[in-house]
């Protein structure tokens, strides 16, 4: 008999879990090759529970990872940059610092067969298995799929004999899985994104263009994981900055200069898509083109808000009449442009359809020929384009 007391032990320990009912444990181990020679019951059905139960483990893991709180009355749109500072504890909206797309990809790795199998082999229980003779002589034991198959099958006891409880699935996942250590790794195939983007930015100027990078540790022990960095770039057609969190500061550095090098590949992919699918920028067509972008899913859906300009006190009259070219009155509309991405722009004119072909043409001369398209900031609004 394989499962003595001190085995029992030595897995609830590898685990960190110590079961109610020990019996739920062993069925974890017992595959269904062994149970048609012997009877019993097989772990297929703690199989099923844990898939789902990992999965919920998974989504949690990156919450905890990527969540930033929004306090009451902090803005959920910040610009070019995905970097939002505020307290995570007691706030009332959430907003993860990566986008469903990496998250997705990120919760895929940490779930598949490989990721599983190799938890598996650094615990070193799958030596416990139970199996039939044919599958003994056949070192089945050593497959991905059938240590894949004990991961879940023993995050499934776990469930069911905590009663589900959500914290003890989670504590036990994380023990099991470090997924820290695979998440800053990229799950072992480390690369030296801080070094890519260094050596991009380094031949971005060689060609003549003026990109400044700036990369700076910001430390915050209220926050886990507690190192974090922020890297950011800057020049006339990209600026974006970026923050991670990871348990060491090389790791935190690496993971914000990937999603700037992942940025300004992006761009450079939009402004030639751009150009191939609506050429050009032209005003009287702007809105339309900007419409088609998004219909080919080359942006995101652009929300524009309109408002009417009011002659008083609270504006700046001279500096919007000065960059816009335009006497403001009450009948004088301003609209902002918002895509996901790329940030916000605002533009005045005299009409609400003038304000929104004039942010629409900004937005397309921005991407494609850069900021010297753009007039300057105003009253803490990303100015459109002069006209």
């Amino acid at each position: 008999m394989k499962f003595t007391d001190s085995v029992i032990a030595e897995i609830e320990e590898k685990i960190g879990y110590v079961f109610s009912e020990k019996n739920r444990l062993i069925q974890a181990f017992v595959r269904r090759s062994y149970v048609n020679e012997n009877g019993g019951v097989c772990n297929e059905e703690l199989e099923f529970l844990g898939d789902n139960a990992l999965s919920y483990a998974a989504a949690r893991l990156l919450s905890d990872r990527t969540t930033i709180g929004l306090s009451y009355g902090e803005r959920l749109f910040s610009g070019k940059s995905d970097c939002v500072f505020a307290h995570r504890r007691n706030s009332l909206w959430i907003k993860f610092e990566e986008s469903e797309r990496e998250l997705s990809e990120q919760k895929t790795g940490l779930v598949r067969r490989e990721t599983l199998a190799a938890a598996i082999d650094r615990l070193d229980v799958a030596k416990y298995l139970e199996m039939s003779r044919g599958d003994v002589e056949g070192e089945v034991d050593k497959e991905e799929k059938v240590k894949e198959d004990l991961f879940e099958a023993i995050v499934g006891a776990v469930a069911y004999d905590s009663d589900w409880n959500g914290d003890q699935i989670f504590n036990t996942v994380k023990k099991m899985l470090r997924p820290d250590e695979l998440l800053d790794s990229d799950f072992g195939s480390y690369r030296d994104y801080e070094k890519e983007l260094r050596a991009a930015v380094k031949n971005f100027k060689a060609q003549g263009v003026n990109m400044k990078l700036s990369i700076r540790d910001c430390n915050d022990r209220n926050c886990y994981p507690e190192h974090s960095c922020i890297c950011s770039i800057e020049s006339l057609k990209i600026s974006h900055s970026a923050m991670r969190r990871a348990n060491s500061k090389k790791a935190a550095r690496n993971r914000a200069a990937k999603v700037v090098l992942e940025y300004i590949a992006k761009m450079e992919r939009i402004e030639e898509d751009i150009l191939s699918t609506v050429g050009e920028p032209e005003l009287e067509k702007a809105i339309n083109q900007v419409q088609e972008l998004w219909q080919k899913g080359i942006i995101e859906m652009p929300v524009y808000t309109y408002m009417q300009v009011k002659d008083d006190s609270k504006t700046n009259n001279e500096a919007v009449e000065e960059a816009f070219n335009i006497k403001l009155r009450d009948d004088c509309w301003m609209v902002t442009l918002c895509i996901d991405g790329f940030g916000s722009l605002t533009m005045y004119g005299k009409s609400k359809k003038d304000c929104k072909k004039h942010a629409s043409y900004a937005f397309l001369k921005s991407i494609v020929f850069g900021k010297e398209y753009l007039t300057p900031n105003i009253k803490g609004n990303t100015a459109g384009a002069k006209k």
